[in-house]
């Protein structure tokens, strides 16, 4: 049978249908151009890009014997099938669907009984914390290596809100000692609630949780409820009331919230903002006139220091607790306090909170070493 001189260049044609990612993102940037010639032209420079490689890829298969080109061939169509599975398995993971069957936690992480005490090991991430699995009514000695290089300024320090724990952590083992009381999935994180993993209190005789077990994050509360004494010492009242006449309300988009105030020679304008419990938020302070005095902040909860530029400063929160902060000549003080629903607040009621609520200036061994260095994970 007579061969078809044309099928060179309908295979050509149809080469722009590939599923191929860098022709894929040529495309794209063709079609970003708005303009036909740009287009075109950007498309043209692209093939003659791929000229060498297709050339050399065709005399090398007119050089290899044909017994070695099929074995190649064979080869070269299990890869496409890996790297397919592959991709397929990323897209899922990407759309929020589990695309693993393989369990993610380890051995380590199951708590182990040694003379009636719970021990679980695990080992400090730069930028994760590892779920643990232990049994209610047992004490919990935990054990958290944290390797040299291993701590940062997000990782640095966590909350467990559930049993009222912080820990800073340390180079070395970090001790963390509680009993769990009663089973479910409860929710830990980093200073800022950025890096956030769970422990899973199961009952006697389970292996597994059920199935239906929802992760218990309903926690509010302030910064009083945990025992800052091992890094924050001598605190004494500051004697400043904190102006109620303004409020900031964080605006929320979809499954994240805004929000901005000023910082001027007269204080914070609003001092008191208002954030949804558990919502990513970006938080913008624009600073104007800055000083001596105001050019920092402090945030105690966080034992962290922020300093501040002219203009706007952005820093991402994930608020789960009330936390006030001021000035680092403590001038000006403003609150943030942490609701359950954003829509359905009583803006007198806390307006009479925080009228009520006592500043205080916090004097630290080494200031600004707590927290890292600063108010944001990212």
């Amino acid at each position: 049978k007579e061969k078809n001189s044309n099928s060179p260049f309908y295979v050509g044609l149809l080469n722009g249908l590939m599923p191929c990612g860098p022709l894929q993102a040529m495309q794209l940037y063709a079609l970003s151009t708005g303009d036909p010639l740009k287009g075109a032209l950007s498309m043209l420079l692209f093939s003659l890009g791929t000229v060498p490689l297709m050339f050399g890829l065709g005399v090398l298969s007119s050089v290899l014997s044909q017994k070695f080109t099929k074995k190649v061939m064979s080869v070269g169509a299990v890869l496409v099938v890996v790297l397919g599975f592959s991709m397929f398995q990323s897209g899922l993971s990407l759309s929020g669907f589990a695309a693993t069957p393989f369990d993610q936690s380890t051995s380590s992480n199951v708590a182990k009984i040694q003379d009636d005490v719970q021990i679980v090991n695990t080992t400090l991430n730069s930028g994760r914390y590892e779920p643990i699995t232990v049994q209610a009514g047992i004490p919990v000695k935990w054990i958290i290596t944290a390797e040299n290089g291993s701590i940062n300024g997000c990782n640095n320090r966590i909350y467990i809100p559930e049993y009222g724990i912080e820990k800073k952590f340390e180079i070395g083992e970090n001790i963390i000692e509680f009993t769990p009381e009663k089973a479910g999935t409860y929710r830990y994180s980093c200073w800022m609630g950025m890096i956030r993993s769970t422990i899973t209190v199961l009952e006697e005789g389970q292996t597994t949780p059920p199935p239906d077990t929802e992760v218990q994050d309903d926690y509010t509360g302030s910064y009083n409820d945990f025992n800052l004494d091992d890094t924050v010492q001598n605190k004494e009242p500051a004697g400043y009331q904190i102006p109620v006449d303004n409020v900031v309300i964080a605006k929320k988009n979809g499954d994240k919230q805004t929000v901005e105030i000023n910082l001027t020679n007269s204080g914070f304008s609003p001092a008191l903002i208002i954030m949804e419990s558990g919502i990513e938020t970006e938080w913008n302070i624009h600073a104007e006139s800055l000083n001596e005095g105001n050019k920092t902040l402090l945030f105690p909860f966080y034992e962290s220091v922020l300093p501040l530029k002219e203009g706007d400063n952005r820093l991402y929160v994930l608020p789960i607790l009330d936390f006030d902060f001021s000035t680092i000549d403590y001038n000006f003080f403003g609150i943030v306090k942490v609701v359950d629903d954003i829509d359905d607040i009583n803006i007198d009621a806390i307006k009479e909170q925080v009228s009520n609520y006592e500043t205080y200036k916090w004097n630290y061994n080494q200031i600004g070493n707590g927290g890292g260095g600063g108010a944001s994970c990212h």
